[in-house]
């Protein structure tokens, strides 16, 4: 009788222990994924926190306004939407329209892009590389100098995140180059964050509606002033 009531304290005791473990010796984990959409007022998390097997929660795209303040992983984290501009660029006397747009590539249309420059890649590359750039928007900046007439071409430039993480001009070309003359969307250059696209202004004649400032003379001016910040 003795020899059960001690085999039935051992396994209480076990079980003790083994939540105690569980809840306390198992290390703590934290993940979190922010994000910073200034354009929509507002930043979205999403989070993972474990304490122990049985302690884990989890939170999706969590949002929070624009200038709040959010505990995450044990550290105060900020909505901050006063993001720094990411590109500079000279223009005076030159209007610039700033709109957002979705992420204007498809897999098919890159394929396409691809097979008119020659370049071979492996079956379902790039569906693989859309993947990466799901739920992007594009950052469009549209130059048009301030007497030019409203039917008149802007030159265009197109800032997307550098989410496929390419390191050199010559990654970034070969997925997203244009062979194609007369292209909206050329791959001109990149940092960290950020990957840069330009417009071509088309055949690179004056158009029709305005002969004294044409896409291409607005285009030689603000081109080489561009920089990524």
């Amino acid at each position: 009788m003795k020899n059960k009531k001690v085999i039935v304290i051992l396994i209480i005791f076990l079980f003790l222990a083994i939540l105690f473990a569980l809840f306390f010796l198992i290390p703590n984990s934290c993940e979190k994924d922010f994000r910073v959409y200034p354009e929509k007022g507002y930043c979205e998390f999403n989070l993972k926190t474990c304490e122990g097997l049985f302690g884990c929660k989890e939170y999706e795209n969590v949002q929070v306004p624009c200038g709040s303040i959010s505990t995450l992983c044990g550290e105060k984290v900020l909505c901050d939407c006063d993001e720094k501009e990411p590109l500079s660029y000279s223009a005076n006397n030159i209007n610039v329209l700033k709109e957002f747009r979705p992420f204007s590539y498809t897999s098919e249309k890159l394929r396409r892009m691809s097979n008119e420059c020659g370049v071979e890649h492996d079956e379902g590359y790039f569906d693989k590389l859309i993947e990466k750039f799901s739920d992007t928007r594009e950052i469009v900046y549209s130059f048009k100098h301030e007497n030019s007439n409203q039917d008149s071409r802007a030159f265009a430039v197109a800032l997307v995140p550098n989410k496929a993480k390419y390191s050199s001009l010559e990654e970034f070309k070969k997925d997203f180059d244009l062979c194609a003359a007369g292209g909206d969307l050329y791959p001109t250059k990149l940092n960290e964050d950020w990957l840069l696209f330009v417009n071509s202004c088309g055949s690179g004649a004056a158009n029709n509606f305005d002969n004294d400032f044409s896409c291409d003379e607005i285009r030689e001016i603000v081109e080489p002033s561009l920089n990524l910040n």
